[in-house]
């Protein structure tokens, strides 16, 4: 139990994304997201991606390359629709345990 303490369990990591707001800008629109790692790993090349849910544009994807375990990472997604009314699918499609 003292060497757990010490040294620190260590899980996988356990990444997330998450929408923060949404803004027009022009004729685009931002999303802005937060992508998270709650485990207790680290994640590199972490893949998420948005996409209209009427298909009214193609996915986008972003790419983070580093991901440490317990922090956060803001990134931006933009569409030519208003994502609150098209509807919007976002997910964390991969990351390497490095």
């Amino acid at each position: 139990i003292a060497y757990d303490g010490f040294v620190g369990r260590r899980g996988p990591a356990a990444v997330s994304i998450a929408i923060d707001s949404v803004a027009r800008a022009g004729d685009l629109y931002r999303v802005h997201v937060s992508v998270r790692n709650e485990g207790g790993s680290a994640a590199s090349d972490v893949q998420v991606r948005g996409q209209l849910a009427n298909g009214a544009s193609p996915a986008t994807t972003i790419l983070l390359d580093y991901l440490p375990a317990g922090s956060s990472e803001a990134a931006v997604f933009v569409f030519p629709r208003d994502p609150t009314l098209a509807g919007l699918h976002l997910s964390v499609e991969s990351w390497l345990e490095p």
